[in-house]
């Protein structure tokens, strides 16, 4: 069977299997968190894989757990946030491909990578982060994701935001959700438009969806009341990993 895997995707067998344990892992941290599935697939496997490979099985991998997901984050989402902050990414965007024209993606990651460290540092010692929480950086936080997606980072920086407010978890944890669910459109078209989304993609994704699915069903039932005091620092600290290991990578 792996063999069909194989030659169904074009990946190597070790490929696969890494493939499909970051797979369930991606989807445990989806499932719990409300975010940071892409991040974690190219945390892991860019090492591996080409980024430009991975953002379209990244795409149809969130376009899964957003429509599994969502149901929960319309109830509790701060809808006013969510559009806010999808009006800034739609302008972010295309100002990020702009400045992407004139500087390496490698400078641009670089930049985001350290900004979501130092600010997650912050928050995860409780330094407030007032002007985060304010309208101005509301779309502020909108335009700096939209940049910060040619870095594959984007859902992070709104991360920073939604947990800068100081909500309750499921609040924050559906906002996120809705976010990401929305934003899949732009990202959908942008990626058609520099011709990144794929069949070959398309493929591969199907491989890992269902044990995507089974690490978001069991990263979901962690989301309880009994747990919510302990969302916030699981967030920050899976923003400060992720970005340790991207700037290691980008490092060595």
């Amino acid at each position: 069977m792996l063999q069909s895997i194989t030659n169904f995707t074009g990946f190597s067998s070790e490929i696969i299997v890494i493939l499909l344990i970051t797979a369930f892992g991606a989807g445990l941290v989806r499932g719990f968190s409300g975010f940071a599935l892409s991040a974690t697939v190219m945390a892991v496997m860019a090492n591996f894989v080409p980024p430009i490979q991975l953002a379209p099985i990244c795409l149809c991998l969130e376009l899964v757990a957003s429509m599994m997901m969502m149901r929960g984050g319309l109830k509790q989402a701060d809808m006013g946030v969510v559009w806010g902050l999808v009006i800034g990414t739609v302008i972010g965007t295309p100002i990020g491909y702009l400045i992407l024209v004139n500087i390496e993606a490698t400078t641009a990651r670089l930049v985001a990578l350290v900004i979501i460290t130092t600010l997650s540092l912050l928050l995860f010692m409780r330094v407030r982060a007032n002007f985060l929480n304010t309208r101005p950086g509301l779309y502020i936080s909108g335009i700096g994701a939209g940049f910060a997606g040619i870095a594959t980072v984007g859902g992070m920086v709104v991360a920073l935001y939604v947990l800068a407010r100081e909500k309750a978890a499921a609040e924050m944890r559906g906002s996120l959700v809705m976010y990401l669910m929305i934003s899949l459109v732009s990202t959908t078209l942008f990626q058609i438009l520099f011709d990144i989304l794929t069949i070959e993609a398309i493929k591969r994704a199907a491989v890992m969806i269902p044990i995507l699915i089974i690490g978001i069903l069991i990263g979901s039932a962690f989301f309880r009341p009994s747990l919510e005091k302990y969302y916030k620092p699981f967030c920050l600290l899976t923003l400060i990993a992720i970005c340790i290991i991207g700037l290691v990578r980008l490092v060595i």
